[in-house]
């Protein structure tokens, strides 16, 4: 028997980048996971990532997936106010975190110049780690950092660097002006 389990909310929805879902509590988002190819993957993802709460799904949080469907669309988002709970993540994470949360949309940086801006230099596999582990994709956009080079570096979300080049490209995309 499971101790101190807490309550979550969760919301799993389509988008034009496949099913997104986020959990978490009044406090913030907990974890997001996104581009899976069904209802029931997305789900499972999420559950496996929060073994020791119990979840509720429901629509939780609508205007936040109103903000994500948007994304998955093409629309330039910021998610600088969307609050995430990251009590837990380590300190040299967190300010890594905190830094990628500041990328502009449609702009990229490296896994080294984030690890100058952390005051950590030689810290880029370090940096590295951080992305990997990110829980919060797009709201913490780890996509739009990148090797050395302009390499892609890596991504952990479902169809990996192909993925990551299809946000990337997304955000090119909305970039450019409009013709009449």
């Amino acid at each position: 028997m499971r101790k101190n389990l807490k309550t979550y909310s969760c919301s799993v929805f389509p988008t034009e980048l496949g099913w997104f879902g986020f959990s978490g509590h009044p406090k913030g988002i907990d974890r997001v996971v996104i581009g899976y190819a069904s209802l029931e993957a997305a789900w499972s993802a999420i559950e496996n990532c929060t073994l020791d709460r119990t979840l509720i799904e429901e629509d939780w949080a609508p205007m936040w997936r109103v903000r994500l469907q948007k994304f998955a669309q093409g629309e330039p988002q910021t998610f600088l106010d969307l609050p995430i709970a990251m009590e837990k993540v380590p300190p040299f994470r967190r300010k890594i975190l905190d830094l990628c949360r500041q990328i502009p949309y449609g702009q990229r940086t490296t896994y080294g110049k984030l690890a100058t801006l952390a005051g950590s230099p030689k810290a880029a596999r370090a940096v590295g780690g951080a992305m990997a582990n990110n829980r919060w994709p797009v709201i913490i956009p780890c996509h739009r950092v990148v090797g050395q080079g302009k390499t892609s570096g890596g991504f952990t979300a479902p169809g990996g660097l192909s993925f990551k080049k299809r946000l990337l490209e997304l955000e090119q995309l909305a970039l450019l002006p409009q013709e009449a």
